[in-house]
């Protein structure tokens, strides 16, 4: 007779509280689901009375025997995201005891929280810095991406160039790269057209630094041209 042993993969579970309180405010389910991100796991320091209940390496076993596993065990581990007196502060819309997120005039949800005591300027102010630091690293990736592929077809990048007298002039004006000089044009572009709105002297500022290359590629171009001429006619 043969036993064939496998292994059977078990889901894990996580259960949060239904009421969250700070102070004399409770928090909306919402906004306990979606806002709190980081715990910090804890433990008790003694071995619970209940001998079905075991606690080892800061987990608690309901099992008879931890290195025994039966079908039916678990394994209970604690979390916790603040502690009883904790400062905190909060800018969202409280409605009688609840604090839930504001929606603002466009639609979108509004909820602020950061530790200790700050004022309101201070947390919108980390929350600009925040968001314009995550914005720059995502445009600077997108930028890595395309000047990464337009590499991959030097070849093809190359022969386009090479069609065009502006183009080639243009591409050769940053360490000698097209690649680098398209990449980085094409993002000023994308990146100027995305703040037209918002921030107009901005854009302009972009779109002219992306248009920049060309406009030096062009008058290089028609100085040579005038070069020639003059020789012609010397000749």
């Amino acid at each position: 007779m043969q036993f064939f042993r496998r292994s059977v993969f078990v889901e894990s579970h996580i259960q949060v509280a239904d009421s969250v309180s700070v102070g004399v405010y409770r928090l909306s389910p919402h906004i306990i689901a979606n806002t709190f991100t980081h715990y910090t796991p804890f433990s008790g320091d003694e071995q619970p009375d209940d001998a079905d209940i075991k606690l080892h390496g800061g987990m608690y076993y309901h099992c008879d025997d931890i290195y025994g596993p039966q079908i039916g065990d678990v394994r209970v581990q604690f979390y916790f995201a603040g502690r009883d007196g904790d400062l905190v502060s909060i800018i969202g819309q409280q409605i009688g005891d609840t604090i839930h997120p504001h929606t603002t005039t466009n639609g979108r949800q509004l909820l602020l929280i950061q530790p200790g005591k700050r004022t309101i300027d201070e947390m919108f102010d980390a929350e600009r810095t925040q968001n314009s630091l995550y914005s720059w690293t995502l445009r600077l990736v997108g930028w890595l991406a395309m000047f990464l592929g337009l590499c991959c077809l030097s070849n093809i990048v190359h022969s386009l160039v090479c069609c065009c007298d502006l183009l080639r002039d243009a591409g050769g004006l940053l360490w000698g790269s097209a690649s680098l000089t398209l990449s980085v044009c094409v993002a000023l572009v994308i990146v100027g057209g995305a703040w037209a709105t918002y921030r107009p002297g901005l854009a302009l500022v972009m779109l002219a630094l992306a248009a920049l290359p060309f406009i030096k590629a062009a008058s290089m171009g028609s100085k040579a041209q005038c070069a020639t001429g003059i020789r012609r006619r010397r000749m």
